[in-house]
């Protein structure tokens, strides 16, 4: 296919495929569709359960007999009590637990980049300098926030909260009317104005420590808070 501009080209799962741009003004985008690998998810959800776990648990069976006439045979009991207690910890001692936790998981899951944001990792701040942001806002210095490019929002409603999912993370907000559309307008929206940031920064809301936290994550920065800082290392290199 020879494409003109504008158009799309959808190269389905698994087929191999090759481009050459036709004019040294040829630029083209190439989007991805991420879908979970069932090996991976379980190996990644399996993990993240051990790594949860306090190193010195052990299996405990003071009530297991020898068996003198069979020493090879395992036991069925010993191997029922280990599977109950192996389903207990990757599922939770009942259905709503378990769904919650692998919620808290999938949410961070999918989140996750595949690589490393530049991007995000180069504006990361301290906090002293993510609340002055935030107050600069509060006082009308600064009238704009932006999410940072490649790194992903999304949330899911939890058994007592809202569970907000940034680059892998989890930030718990307040299951409440405002709190909801706070987090539907931050994994809509890119750019943040002034009536975005009103919201995002109310008391009903009560997501001014996650915003703090983002932005010193580098998640979410300020253009004119990094213009001001251009500006300053232009000078102090002149």
């Amino acid at each position: 296919w020879e494409l003109e501009a504008g158009d799309i080209l959808y190269v389905p799962p698994r087929v191999p495929h090759w481009g050459t741009a036709l004019d040294d003004e040829c630029m083209t985008f190439s989007v991805g569709f991420r879908a979970p690998n069932l090996q991976e998810l379980t190996a990644e959800y399996a993990a993240s359960i051990s790594d949860a776990m306090e190193e010195e648990q052990f299996y405990e069976d003071p009530g297991l007999k020898a068996q003198a006439e069979d020493p090879g045979k395992i036991d069925e009991g010993a191997v029922t009590e280990l599977w109950d207690g192996l389903k207990e910890t990757l599922l939770g001692s009942n259905p709503e637990e378990g769904q919650e936790r692998f919620k808290r998981f999938f949410g961070g899951y999918v989140t996750e980049g595949l690589r490393k944001s530049p991007v995000a990792l180069d504006r990361t701040i301290d906090r002293a300098e993510a609340e002055a942001i935030i107050q600069d806002i509060g006082e009308g210095v600064e009238t704009e926030l932006q999410r940072a490019e490649g790194i992903k929002f999304a949330w899911l409603n939890l058994a007592s909260s809202i569970g907000l999912f940034v680059h892998g993370k989890l930030y718990e907000v307040s299951d409440t009317k405002e709190g909801l559309k706070a987090v539907q307008t931050l994994c809509r929206e890119r750019a943040f104005g002034k009536e975005e940031l009103e919201l995002l920064l109310s008391e009903e809301a009560k997501m001014g420590e996650v915003i703090v936290e983002l932005i010193e994550e580098g998640c979410l920065y300020c253009p004119g808070h990094d213009e001001v800082e251009f500006e300053e290392d232009l000078s102090a290199s002149s």
